[in-house]
């Protein structure tokens, strides 16, 4: 179809439709039906896809289920039809709303709606009004909730729908569980199971007796709580409901956590994970993650546990976005001044019309005056608002610039802090626990290693975090380096004492090569980071037999400070940005690097490398001497 095709095609759209009169669901509507994929060579009925697409839904195929809905819509626009086209959009909305996406969901739901409207069909209407309030609800925007939820309610009792109200008060009971209203919840519930349950379907049956559940369960009635979950359950596995079924079961599990059943918990959180994961329900998966946290927890499995906690940060920050609410709300808000926008412009076309036919000559004059003084007032405000928006796009530009300088710095060190501090004192922790629960297990012998490990785990927290403290001090716009005068020979023969048992233990030769009597005034604790780092970063890449020199020199008024050593070295790829963020590696390898650049610019001084393939590496600092 071309570019002219299109535009007529868009053009019958709104034409036939009195719903896509706002420009949104004009948009929205070309958008579906332009990128919905080819129909397969094998020809369906319109209905068939349709029926097709809802079968997707119920089996959690959410992506093949827009794609059909897609499918439908471009067989029936042709047939203007509006109430199957809302019919198909709200279908899309569904499908977006169970797989967690919820902005994509408003959008269908509201163009539903305006279908709906426009053909009159008040059901219909309502249950769009339905889906948007249960849509704010997963929001946690309670106040908007209950509003679409009461709007829904009024226009289900002008046609005295009872399956629908029922499923609106199933809603509402829902809207007061989430905010721990169970009372009231509790009463909605049994109302509705009481006075509603014959007029409901089997699905929704299903989810009014697991909400039932879910609020005796809260209550502490958990035998009660138990019997409607089973049936509950039975009722979502003959609809063959995976997402209703992996809903329950998580919820079964929470029941048997707070009864203390851990391992029963552990195998349903496990099948509601499997189920979630397949459908892509991030709603689901959230709640499976959270589950499976807390059964670690009870079991004391904390590696465990931690690991299904990232998990549930990192899809917990994906689905909660505030602007993405805030786009939610206007949609609303949008809508619902409409027909108070449109009375306004026509009060305002009117007085308008009036004002010409009084005006005369005089009318006349006095405009001209006064669009020349606007156009003059007008050209001076936006050139004036043109050069503030620069000189302000200018500094957010750079804020920017240091925002995101320091997000990758704050990224990096918590990545290097969680492997550096969380590594030695987990050791830390283990050989303590060892020895408190075990005192007679170790032998003398076993007991000196174990306690010089414990040591060596301590010294490496003491020296992480004294760069690490360090480091965030030379942050500081106030921080001043602390200066005095530092005998170079007797600083190298304090840092080759300090590494000598790391030195050892690989077989490593440390020698220093110091002038007696050379010496730098600068602040002694940077430039110790600065020296230590270097030399433990050799002895770290240096095989053993190896050998790291440290020497130190004056030539034409410039000190010199080097760290050699005959290791591997290092290629040419890795040189050019070795003293980046990102050339530090999950392993925290290169944080030494980086904090040696910084501390050494913050002394005034310059580092450099020189590296041959298998031959070895050599780190070179200048400093004025004064």
């Amino acid at each position: 179809m071309n570019l002219f095709q299109e535009t007529d095609f868009l053009g019958k759209v709104v034409c036939y439709s009195k719903s896509c009169k706002r420009a949104y669901y004009c948009v929205l509507l070309y958008g579906l039906l332009f990128s919905a994929k080819p129909l397969s060579g094998q020809q369906s009925s319109p209905d068939s896809i349709y029926f097709q697409a809802h079968q997707h839904i119920t089996e959690g195929k959410y992506v093949e289920a827009i794609d059909l809905f897609k499918r439908y819509l471009k067989e029936i626009i042709p047939k203007k039809d509006s109430l199957k086209i809302g019919n198909a959009i709200n279908g899309i909305g569904i499908a977006y709303d169970k797989s967690g996406n919820y902005e994509e969901a408003l959008h269908n739901y509201y163009a539903a709606r305006k279908c709906y409207e426009a053909v009159h069909n008040i059901k219909k209407e309502a249950g769009a009004l339905k889906n948007i309030g249960n849509v704010y609800r997963e929001l946690k925007n309670y106040g908007v909730s209950i509003g679409f939820f009461e709007q829904a309610l009024q226009k289900l009792h002008k046609i005295q729908d009872s399956t629908a109200i029922a499923n609106v008060f199933n809603d509402m009971g829902i809207l007061y569980m989430d905010q721990d209203k169970n009372t009231a919840a509790l009463k909605y519930f049994r109302t509705n199971i009481k006075h509603y349950l014959r007029y409901m379907r089997d699905e929704v049956k299903a989810y009014s007796y697991n909400n039932l559940a879910m609020i005796l369960s809260r209550l502490g009635n958990y035998k009660e709580s138990l019997n409607y979950f089973t049936v509950s359950l039975k009722l979502m596995e003959e609809k063959n409901d995976e997402y209703g079924i992996a809903l329950i079961l998580g919820n079964m599990a929470d029941l048997y956590l707070k009864q203390g059943l851990v391992q029963r918990a552990l195998q349903y959180s496990n099948q509601t994970l499997k189920i979630s994961e397949r459908l892509g329900s991030k709603e689901l998966m959230l709640g499976a993650y959270k589950n499976m946290v807390d059964c670690y927890n009870s079991l004391h499995d904390y590696r465990r546990s931690n690991r299904y906690l990232l998990k549930q940060l990192d899809l917990k920050d994906t689905i909660y976005k505030s602007e993405s609410a805030r786009n939610y709300a206007e949609l609303e808000t949008r809508y619902r001044n409409e027909v108070q926008q449109k009375e306004i412009l026509l009060l305002q076309q009117e007085t308008t019309e009036k004002n010409t036919e009084l005006s005369n000559q005089r009318r006349n004059r006095n405009l001209l005056i006064m669009i020349s003084v606007f156009l003059i007032v007008l050209v001076a405000s936006v050139y004036r608002n043109y050069v503030l928006k620069q000189r302000a796009n200018k500094a957010l530009n750079r804020l920017n610039a240091d925002l995101d300088e320091a997000n990758e710095s704050k990224n990096k060190l918590f990545s290097i802090i969680a492997h550096d501090l969380r590594s030695p004192v987990s050791n830390l922790f283990n050989f303590l626990q060892l020895q408190k629960e075990y005192p007679g297990l170790l032998t003398s012998s076993q007991q000196e290693e174990a306690n010089k490990q414990i040591t060596a785990a301590a010294e490496n927290v003491l020296e992480a975090m004294e760069d690490l403290l360090i480091w965030s001090k030379t942050q500081m716009d106030s921080f001043q380096p602390f200066n005095e005068k530092v005998a170079l020979d007797g600083l190298f023969e304090g840092l080759i004492d300090l590494n000598t048992a790391a030195a050892v233990n690989k077989n490593i030769r440390l020698r220093k090569e110091c002038p007696t009597g050379l010496s730098l005034v600068t602040d002694p604790n940077c430039l110790k980071v600065i020296i230590r780092n270097l030399v433990s970063n050799a002895i770290k890449f240096t095989p053993s037999n190896g050998e790291v020199v440290l020497s130190g020199a004056r030539h034409q008024d410039l000190i010199y400070i080097t760290v050699k050593d005959n290791g591997p070295g290092i290629n040419s790829g890795d040189l050019a940005n070795i003293f980046e963020w990102n050339s530090i590696r999950s392993d925290s390898s290169g944080l030494g690097l980086k904090l040696a650049k910084e501390f050494t610019e913050k002394l005034h001084g310059s580092i450099a490398v020189r590296s041959q393939i298998n031959t070895g590496t050599e780190f070179v600092i200048c400093f004025s001497p004064s």
